[in-house]
């Protein structure tokens, strides 16, 4: 299974839990969550927590947060952008990924977290 199908169906099966009241098996499906989050791509520049916003998640719709240290021309770091990945899905591509932040000047990056990110999303997951 795609990592973004992965991602949107444990969302779905989370929200029935915790409609439900069951804990054990919401715990099961964060836990599940994470470890799919934590194959996420990390370092050279994104050196904050990746991490999934449940509150404005769904079943159609998953909603990653993670954060870019941006270097100067010196190699030193100067500021962070925060960034969200909004990820829906589409008749065409299987799932559209938006990557939504303050990108100013760097508008190239947001271009760069969009293709890495969406490789991460289109790869096997047995997590």
């Amino acid at each position: 299974m795609k990592v973004y199908k992965a991602l949107a169906q444990l969302v779905a099966a989370r929200q029935n839990c915790i409609e439900r009241g069951n804990d054990e098996l919401r715990e099961k499906h964060e836990a599940r969550i994470e470890r799919i989050i934590n194959e996420f791509p990390h370092g050279a520049g994104i050196d904050g927590e990746t991490a999934i916003y449940y509150h404005r998640s769904r079943k159609d719709r998953v909603v990653i947060r993670s954060s870019f240290h941006c270097l100067n021309d010196n190699g030193l770091y100067t500021h962070w952008i925060d960034f969200q990945l909004i990820i829906t899905p589409s008749l065409a591509n299987d799932f559209d990924l938006r990557v939504l932040g303050i990108f100013g000047e760097r508008q190239d990056l947001r271009e760069y977290l969009r293709q890495l990110f969406y490789q991460a999303l289109s790869k096997d997951t047995d997590k």
